[in-house]
């Protein structure tokens, strides 16, 4: 086992995680290919090698075109060997060179001649393979890694150097040069290994400098140590890569968002680099070019991602470990979507080319991003592209619209579908819930979101979500049994999250942070999540780095029945994952563990029954039931479960589109009519806020306790009404997602007035919660999942009907209204 100690960076963390940093022991799997040995004209080299710079050589070059997956770009890099200044005819190799020449006219566009052979800038130009040349015995794999750290760049390598699209047997080197130069990769297995070398790369102007060299027959699952090399001027300092393991054993890996230019949040980068993690997933938003003056042009966007690799403290977590990436919005601009794709197709060329040449990739579709990897026989990844197919934003919502793209969209689910790892983790640069972007988030493609959980993502067992986006750490637990975790910014400022989330949001934390998850074979095999982030909330890098959440779960699946003793019953579960509801409920994909069912009253006061603990087994079921509950009854119920009773009246008053659209689906009160009338637009808010509404012109109710639960999937104005006697004269208690408040008000003879109002209030959306108006003479208490919310005084309006409130709501759902009188 490898053990790390933790450095001064972060001797803050707590035991917990320090137990942690440990990753699964990485044995020698020697290559049977004879050890490099030296060489000259009087001791030449045996059978099937060359003698190169004085060593013996397997024939060959590792290549790698720079940019392959880009169908933008033309020009391209292959690594190619440098022959020592020995011409071909003198080596006797014109033949295998390729490309023979005796001059630089001689060869194909963008290369060069020398040793009269072409080499450089071409696709093609010939070049072979350099297996690594592992010593069958006393190569022993690195104890430490720590080993030869590196400290920063070197002149000649300003921006550091960077590895990835790691595999069981190759790599992607990434450096940059200060100015035209030749560079190789040096490479060794352990401190007894012979170093390995790749062949002579030369960068150029006309590539901006940057290289891709590809290092192929590498062992699986080895740790290595690399340094690149710039021909005739110095060396790099050392740095690391994994490779992938073929086996399954355990590992640890790293993942985060959003880097920004702004160097003063830069201080969690040794925490990431020094993690143990074997490689770092970063899930978009690097850089953000669209902060300052916004990129339009290849050069612009190479400066914006030069700007965050301009930084000792990422130069040594590029160094660290691999890094395997997606992109997001502000590598070409924020929230772009389909709009710029056809206004502007050649600033997101720009945009996407530049980025392939930052960030090497493989295995991805020709002129893709998106792609699949594995991390032993039983992990594997995937990761999406959610900006490059995706429709406008502010399309309207509907079957479809898509961020996804069709062709992308059947990719995803037929390579679901086909893995046979245990553990599947859908990576994503965009929660699919919870988020509070707007139209920009999966809100804005709820029927997409709602197909790809129902028919992938909640059908196939291991299926884990990571995404980052939204500025801030969260757990969400989400109410199939799947689980997600967001990672926070790493180097950007953190943004507050929604005050307004249902139970299965389990956590939140603003500050800057990273994600850390380890995992387990087992059997059964298991995961850990732990994040790491400053534990005093923040916008700023206040260094103060610690263990801010961790959740350890197997991955497996059981069946939970849920049985309360009535249908109005809320409950609540907690445990190896949140689950919460009302009424009978079967749970067919809850992860095995310990859980703790809670009945919730839909009225506050009612007696319920006590709490329950159970375990569920992988392959297992439990039972949570209650027979009976004392307390009082209701007084009057609706629950939706038939056709719209004629006991409901609906009562239109929005002048802009006057008709609504009231029926009962799936044993809900529905209106996706959209009714509304224009507000006043001298007013900041307008108090009247007509609508249309639902409500029971028989019913005279007045002290007492009335609920209701409410799903609000649009972001505009709902809410209850009581003591209705007509049109103009009611009490009402509305919610607007969209301008944040909380109101209640009272009409009487049609004057409207404000009663109490709570302004900066986040309301759920697209989610149940309920809400509860209490009334005992005068005195009225609002309250939302049994939390008081508003109080006030006003006796002008008595017995009444109930009513329920929609202004300009495309979906709007409610269910379950009951009231009992006061005793």
């Amino acid at each position: 086992m490898l053990q790390w100690v933790p450095s001064a960076a972060v001797s803050g963390l707590s035991a917990a995680l320090m137990v942690l940093l440990v990753v699964g022991c990485k044995t020698s799997v020697p290559v049977d290919v004879p050890p490099r040995t030296e060489c000259s004209e009087q001791a030449p080299c045996p059978a099937g090698s060359r003698c190169v710079a004085a060593r013996c050589e397997e024939d060959g070059a590792s290549t790698l075109v720079l940019g392959e997956q880009d169908p933008e770009r033309v020009e391209s890099v292959s690594a190619l060997e440098d022959a020592s200044q020995v011409g071909c005819e003198e080596r006797g190799d014109c033949e295998a060179c390729g490309a023979p020449c005796k001059s630089d006219t001689d060869c194909p566009q963008d290369s060069f001649c020398e040793a009269d052979c072409c080499v450089g800038n071409s696709e093609d130009v010939t070049a072979a393979h350099v297996p690594a040349n592992i010593s069958p015995s006393g190569c022993q794999p690195w104890e430490d890694i720590a080993l030869g750290k590196p400290t920063g760049p070197v002149p000649e390598l300003p921006y550091g150097v960077m590895s990835a699209a790691p595999r069981e047997h190759s790599v992607v080197i990434w450096t940059r040069t200060d100015q035209p130069a030749k560079v190789r990769v040096a490479y060794t297995l352990g401190p007894q290994c012979e170093e390995q070398r790749t062949n002579w790369t030369r960068t150029s102007e006309e590539g901006a400098l940057m290289a891709q060299i590809r290092l192929t027959d590498l062992a699986a699952g080895r740790w290595y140590r690399y340094r690149v090399e710039v021909k005739d001027r110095g060396d790099g300092h050392y740095a690391w890569f994994s490779t992938a393991p073929s086996d399954d054993r355990p590992f640890r890996f790293a993942f985060t968002a959003d880097i920004s230019q702004k160097k003063d949040l830069y201080g969690l980068f040794d925490d990431v680099a020094e993690s143990g993690a074997e490689f770092n997933l970063f899930l978009g938003d690097w850089p953000y070019a669209d902060s300052g003056t916004d990129a339009v042009s290849v050069e612009e966007y190479r400066e914006k991602h030069l700007e965050t690799r301009d930084d000792p403290a990422i130069h040594r977590l590029m160094a660290a470990m691999p890094t395997i990436a997606i992109w997001d919005d502000h590598e070409l601009k924020n929230d772009w979507d389909g709009v710029a794709n056809v206004e502007e197709p050649e600033r997101v060329a720009a945009a996407k080319r530049v980025w392939h040449e930052f960030f090497p990739i493989e295995d991805a579709p020709k002129g893709e991003l998106y792609r699949t990897f594995k991390w032993g026989s039983q992990v594997e990844f995937f990761l999406v592209d959610l900006r490059s197919h995706r429709d406008a934003n502010s399309a309207k919502n509907g079957p479809d619209k898509t961020m996804m793209g069709k062709e992308q969209r059947e990719w995803l689910q037929k390579k679901l579908t086909a893995s046979d790892a245990k553990v599947k983790f859908l990576c994503l640069s965009v929660p699919l819930v919870a988020g509070t972007t707007g139209r920009d988030s999966w809100n804005g493609f709820a029927f997409e979101r709602d197909e790809l959980l129902a028919t992938v993502v909640e059908k196939l067992d291991g299926i884990v979500i990571l995404t980052g986006d939204q500025h801030w750490m969260a757990v969400h637990h989400l109410p199939s049994g799947v689980k997600e975790f967001q990672t926070s910014a790493v180097a950007q400022t953190p943004r507050a999250p929604s005050r307004a989330v249902p139970p299965w949001v389990v956590i939140q934390h603003k500050a800057l942070g990273f994600g850390l998850m380890d995992y387990e074979p087992g059997p059964p095999a298991a995961l850990t999540f732990t994040a790491i982030g400053n534990k005093t909330e923040s916008r700023k890098d206040t260094l103060d780095p610690g263990v801010l959440y961790e959740e350890r779960f197997v991955i497996g699946r059981g069946h939970i029945k849920v049985r309360p003793p009535s249908r109005q019953m809320d409950w609540l579960i907690t445990g190896a994952h949140t689950f919460s509801g009302f009424g009978e409920v079967d749970l067919e994909r809850a992860p095995p563990g310990t859980y703790t069912l809670q009945w919730l009253p839909l009225l506050t006061g009612t007696a319920v029954p006590e709490p329950i603990s159970k375990e569920l087994e992988d392959g297992g079921a439990i039972r949570f039931e209650a027979t009976s509950v004392e307390g009082f009854g209701y007084d009057f119920m609706e629950t939706f479960d038939n056709a719209l009773a004629p006991t409901w009246s609906v009562v239109d008053q929005g002048k802009e589109n006057s008709d609504s659209n009231w029926h009962i689906a799936d044993g809900v009160a529905v209106e996706d009519g959209n009714c509304y009338d224009r507000e006043d637009k001298k007013e900041r808010i307008a108090v009247p806020k007509l609508g249309t509404f639902l409500w029971t012109p028989d019913q005279k109710l007045g002290d007492g306790q009335l609920a209701v639960r409410i799903y609000a999937g649009d972001n505009d104005g709902f809410g209850l009404m009581y003591g209705i006697v007509d049109a103009e004269n009611y009490y009402r208690v509305s919610f607007d997602i969209a301008k944040k408040y909380a109101r209640w008000v009272v009409v009487k003879d049609g004057e409207f007035e404000l009663l109490a109002e709570l302004q900066e209030f986040d309301v759920l959306r697209n989610g149940w919660f309920r809400v509860e108006v209490e009334r005992h003479g005068d005195q009225h208490v609002l309250r939302v999942d049994g939390q008081v919310l508003l109080e006030g005084v006003d006796k002008r309006l008595g017995e009444g009907g109930v009513g329920l409130y929609s202004w300009g709501m495309d979906d709007v759902r409610f269910d379950d209204v009951v009231f009992s009188r006061a005793p």
